[in-house]
Formats: C-alpha cells, structure tokens, sequence
C-alpha cells in the first residue's frame, strides 16, 4: 500500500494526476451505454459467447457464423473528455478477416468529422490488446467494421473496453529541449538487458530540466525476477539514480497491460502519447529490440527483410519493414508531430542498411544503426546522456554521432544524415544499371570477386555498400562509366555517413549494408515490395536482369527503344475461377510470368520461355487456394509488370 501512495505523490509532483477511467467495459451487457448501427440489417454488432476474453461475453460484428460482404457497421458513444490533458482507449480484440481488404477501425468524433485513430485488418487468432491515444477534443468515440464486395471470414470480436483520462496540472507541461522516446520491447529473451539499460538511462541523468525521457517497457516471465518481475507494459518517467543501482527507481505512469509490441500502432500510440504529454523542441525514438526477427539465442529465423521489435508474447510479431509497416508508423507520428521526428534509432541488430535507410528518410531527419548484429546490451545510455549533461541544447546531428561515440563493444554502429539518402539513393540506380551493363560486356566475373571480397554480416546476403562500391572502383579493368558510378555512391555514403564507429574486424566498413545475394536464384521476392526496389534498378541487378526498363511501367527499354510489350492485362483482377492473363510482343524475346502468395513464396510459373511476335492467353487454372490474395510478375527483356488479383471464395 505504501508504494501506490508513494506513486500518486510523484505523480502529482511532476505535474500529473491520477487517472480516472471514462469507460470499464467487459461487454457483458452489450449493447446498453452504445449506440448501434449497420449498413446491412442481418449484420449488426452482437453479444456473443463462442469467444470471449473475460466476464464470458464479447461484442462480435455479425451474429452470424461468417459476416457479410459490403457491411459497414459499427457501434458508438458520448465521451466528455475536455477537462482533461490526455485520454488512452484498450481494449481486446480477436480478428479473422481478409487481410487489406476487410478492417476493424477505432473512430473519434471532434465535433465536425470523424477521424481514425487506429485500424487492423487479417488474421489474429488469439487475443490482442491494442492501445489508442484518443484526443481529449473527441466527443464520441466508436468502433467500424468494414468488409468489401468479397470474401468473408469469422470476422472480429471486441472485449474489456476501458477509455481512461488524465488531469493535468494547474499549468501545461512546460516545453523541453529534448523528448527521448525509447520503445523498449523486452517482451522476448532480451528482458535482462532491458532491466539493464533501465539502469544505464537513470545513471546517465534520466529526465531532467532540459529533457524528458520516457520509455514503454514491455516484459515476459522467465528471463529476469528483478524489479518486481511484472509482465506487463508499463511507461516510466526516467529519473536521475546518481547510485547506479540495479533497482529500477524512475517513475511509473502507466501500466497498460498486455500489449503486442510488434504492432506498428503500439509503437504509434506510444509516440503521440509522450509527443502530447512531454513537448519539446527536439525528439529523438528508440525502437529497442531484436532486429530483423532475429533472436540473439537462437538460429537467423528470417532472412529479409526487415523487421524490427519482436514480441514473443504475441506469437513473435514484429514490426516489418518490406510490407510498409514501419513506414505506416512514422508516417503516423510525423502526422502527429506536425513534422519529422529529429532522431529515429535502432538499438537492434542488422537495421543500417541502406533499404530501412530509404524509408525512414521520409520521416526522420537522423539515423542511427548498425549493419551488424549487436552485443545483447545494445547501446550504452549513460554515455550519450552524460554528453546531453554537458550540452542540454545538443542538435539532432551531434546527439546522433553522441550515441554512436558513446558505444561500446558493438561490432559496428553509424549515425547517418537522412537529408542526404535520397542522393545516394540516386546514385545507387546509376551504380545497378552500369553493373547490368558490365555484366553484359562479360565482367561477371570481377563483378562477383569484387561482392565476395566486400565484408558480409551475421546475414551474409548483407554486403557493406561503400565496400563493394570500392572494390569495383578499385579495379581498373572494369568500364570507366561504372567506376566512376562506384565512386558516386562511395560519395553518397561518405556525404550521408556523420560518423561510424566499428570493431577491428570491420574497421573497412562505412555504416551502410544492402542486400546482395550470392546468385538470383536465392533473391527473396519480398525485396520487390520495399520502396527501393521501385525506384533503383538495384533489385533487376540482383535478380540478374540483362537489360532494364527507364521507364516505371516499363513502356521504354533501357538504350531507348520503345518498350516491345505492346498489350498487357489480367482480364479481371476478382475472379472466383481462372485467371485469365493476355499480352503481345513484337519481337522474339524470353517471357516469364510467374504468381507469388502474400509471403512472397512462388505458387505458379505460368510461362519461362523463349517466344516469337504475337499475342498470347495465359489461363491459370490450378495452385491457387480460394479467398487468396496473389501477386503476378510479368518479365521480358526489356520490361517488368506487376500487379495484384484476387481469388474468391
């Protein structure tokens, strides 16, 4: 009793309150205190048994076993949030429904329109807890089901609603120099060293009167008994422990459960909750975890491409980087914040490379990470935040070549200007196309030696670019026009690079890794998703293409000549039957047109042959499972097409 006392005086001290909870439901008498509606009469929010998180009931969005197509239903109420300073909404939900097609959404209602806080969509067979932050300019909030004109599945079930707010104080908080936001997912094998680097923040100085740090700290069993061995996710206001204890002493806000950290919206929900609660002029985001869904204990378990914040009490989700997950979220808090975050961090394995580079350059203005994997104690916190002690007005630049200084016993670490991605980025498509046209002229060989001898990582299809880029400048048999694009890119990285701080054994290696796998036939088709991929010819590169379109939907061969595709097309994206393809060419070429499932797996080569002028039917028949989603690839010599079709059920 004494602890909870001792947490409410600090909390008033530094300017909260307690929490009141708005709403505590358990659904057990559903739909009394909402407002229901549907679009459709036969499908409407119910109170259900067959699935339930407690008290024995939940809220299902059809009555039925299966919901229907073209339903837009949802359930609502009035919330009087405005004498408060921040307001969080949990809640439970279990979800079986057509992936990008059919969504559970979280609405508020300000008064004028209804905006989206929060969406899911695909399959969740055990229950998830999800965190929204919700304004406190809402007057209503509600829950929407949405399912398109196909496909229909279980659907979603909705349990322990609870909407909780927070009183500030007689003054808004006071705006500080710096937020530091560390996302730390320790709900894996990496507890202890969560508990650790805990200990490192408070020794380091914690929050003081020129920055706030504030740390969402998820916890599992088995791993580490200190502290209290809670295993839920709490968010701590880190204070100053000048006696480098191993108790954790920072001050407790918020315990809000379970929740899966592998949830880009958690990470969402996380940042605009400290952005609102602690404004400052400077922030800086830590994703500390796991990197690339690699577990430091266990064997590579995914080879690309590229995950970061495993949660192993969420059946090991993690935040992907390939299928835009990572890219949503920023994008979400740089929408928040009103512009880039200052500082985006990985304190993780295998994330400097140039392809998570390429997404985060839309939304952060610094990087920091490392090509290798990390030493399980990651960065080391008391470093950079002592230098912080020294100069609280420290800018975004200098804090990010701080942390990398601060480091100690990483094989490699970079801090990187993401201002200047975009060059490289541009470079690097220059470098793949003169690549493609030296392994024409017969340099695959020199071409291979110079990959091999660059410095690969733990994922040896992660080669050091500045590395590779040197070792074809280097030699001076290879093509002048592809030297001098080598030199550009090792440019771009020595002018995006701020500092690097590496072990002996990479000591050559400059801070930004890419993917380059040994032979085509291993490349891993999800690499086709990521931003890069559409706007670098690297990917055709590495695929072994041996010419490349300039032009994005392939209408332009790469020495000018108008594209020979001259018709393409999937006679209906939606089919419950066939698939129907048709295409012509005019000139004899190879032609390949091959089908892939949402994993990126290949499910279908409809046609890999060499074929003569004329136009073609293509019927796929067989392979494809019913209320599948589909990806098709369409390669010639001097063009690539794709595109997405849908099987029903």
């Amino acid at each position: 009793m004494k602890k909870i006392i001792v947490v409410i005086g600090i909390l008033i001290a530094t300017g909260l309150m307690a929490q009141t909870t708005i709403i505590s439901d358990d659904m057990t008498n559903f739909p009394t205190g909402w407002t229901t509606y549907s679009s459709n009469s036969t499908h409407t929010w119910t109170k259900v048994s067959s699935q339930y998180y407690s008290a024995s009931y939940s809220a299902k969005c059809t009555g039925y076993v299966t919901y229907g197509n073209s339903v837009t239903n949802y359930f609502y109420r009035l919330v009087s949030l405005s004498s408060y300073s921040s307001a969080t909404l949990t809640f439970y939900y279990w979800m079986d429904t057509e992936a990008n097609y059919d969504f559970l959404y979280v609405d508020y209602y300000n008064g004028s329109a209804w905006t989206t806080a929060w969406s899911k969509s695909g399959r969740y067979r055990s229950w998830q807890q999800a965190t929204v932050t919700i304004p406190t300019s809402a007057t209503q909030i509600r829950f929407r089901f949405y399912s398109d004109a196909s496909v229909t599945d279980t659907g979603v079930y909705v349990d322990n609603i609870v909407l909780t707010a927070t009183s500030g104080g007689t003054t808004p908080p006071s705006t500080k120099e710096w937020t530091i936001m560390v996302y730390m997912n320790a709900d894996n094998d990496l507890e202890s060293y969560g508990t650790a680097d805990m200990n490192e923040m408070e020794y380091g100085g914690g929050s003081n009167s020129y920055r706030n740090v504030v740390v969402q700290w998820d916890r599992i069993s088995g791993y580490d008994t200190s502290n209290g061995n809670w295993t839920t996710c709490r968010r701590y206001y880190v204070t100053n422990d000048a006696s480098n204890s191993s108790t954790v002493v920072s001050t407790l806000i918020q315990d809000i459960g379970e929740v899966n950290m592998g949830d880009p919206n958690t990470l969402v929900s996380f940042a605009q909750w400290a952005i609102q609660n602690y404004p400052a002029n400077k922030y800086f985001l830590v994703l500390w975890d796991h990197g690339d869904g690699w577990y430091k204990s266990g064997p590579e378990e995914s080879p690309i491409f590229k995950g970061v914040s495993v949660d192993m009490s969420s059946s090991n989700a993690q935040i992907n980087v390939y299928n835009g997950e990572l890219g949503s979220a920023l994008s979400s808090i740089k929408s928040y914040l009103g512009r880039n975050i200052d500082i985006v961090g990985f304190d993780a394995c295998l994330m400097g490379m140039i392809e998570v580079m390429d997404v985060c350059r839309n939304y952060a203005n610094y990087f920091v990470g490392s090509e290798e994997t990390e030493a399980a104690n990651g960065w080391y916190y008391t470093g950079f935040l002592s230098t912080m002690n020294s100069n609280p007005t420290i800018s975004a630049a200098d804090l990010a070549k701080a942390v990398v200084n601060a480091a100690t016993g990483l094989s490699t670490l970079a801090s990187v200007n993401l201002a200047n991605i975009g060059t490289l980025v541009s470079y690097l498509n220059t470098f793949a196309q003169e690549l493609i046209n030296a392994r024409n002229a017969g340099y695959s060989s020199a071409i291979s030696t110079a990959r091999t001898n660059a410095k690969s990582f733990y994922i040896s299809d992660h080669k050091d670019l500045y590395m590779f880029a040197n070792n074809i400048y280097s030699n001076t048999s290879l093509p002048s026009s592809l030297r001098t694009a080598a030199n550009n890119v090792m440019t771009g990285i020595t002018n995006a690079v701020l500092n690097y701080k590496n072990s002996s054994t990479y000591s050559s290696c400059r801070g930004v890794a890419i993917y380059y796998p040994a032979s085509s036939s291993s490349y891993n088709t999800n690499y086709n998703y990521l931003p890069i991929a559409s706007s670098t010819k690297w990917d055709d590169f590495i695929k072994g293409a041996t010419s490349v379109s300039t032009d994005p939907n392939g209408e332009t061969a790469a020495d000018g000549r108008l594209g020979s595709v001259t018709m393409f097309e999937v006679v209906s994206n939606v089919t419950s039957g066939p698939v129907y393809f048709r295409y012509a060419i005019t000139s004899p070429q190879r032609v390949s047109l091959r089908v892939y499932n949402t994993l990126g797996q290949l499910v279908k080569v409809a046609v890999s042959e060499y074929q003569q002028p004329g136009e073609y039917n293509v019927k796929i028949d067989s392979g494809l499972e019913r209320g599948g989603v589909y990806y098709y690839q369409f390669v010639t010599d001097t063009e690539t097409r794709s595109g997405k079709f849908i099987v029903t059920r």
